[in-house]
């Protein structure tokens, strides 16, 4: 199927509303279904360490989010394949980016 420039367009101009392919997720539902997901793992392992595997665009838009850049800017946001970005939440969901693209 070949790409539709225009949703492409709206996507980049606003992924925050967009629907990606013009029937996905948009970008803000994204964050709020991963915000959901750490809210989650939080309460299971209040006090442990969770390791997450992720889509580099999903993550980008999580970070950006938590870091209080508009959803526009997530790619911005480098994250390399096969690296390690290291971060912790809070009880109240604020974020501490303590490494970004590690090779350890």
């Amino acid at each position: 199927m070949a790409t539709n420039a225009n949703l492409w367009e709206e996507w980049m101009d606003d992924p925050g509303s967009a629907k990606a392919g013009g029937n996905g997720e948009c970008g803000s539902e994204v964050v709020a279904r991963v915000d959901d997901f750490f809210k989650e793992m939080f309460a299971r392992h209040p006090s442990g360490n969770v390791l997450v595997v992720g889509h580099n665009g999903v993550n980008r838009l999580f970070l950006a989010h938590k870091l209080g850049m508009p959803l526009k800017n997530y790619r911005k946001i480098v994250q390399e394949n096969s690296s390690v970005t290291l971060f912790s939440l809070d009880e109240q969901g604020d974020i501490s980016l303590k490494s970004l693209n590690s090779k350890l």
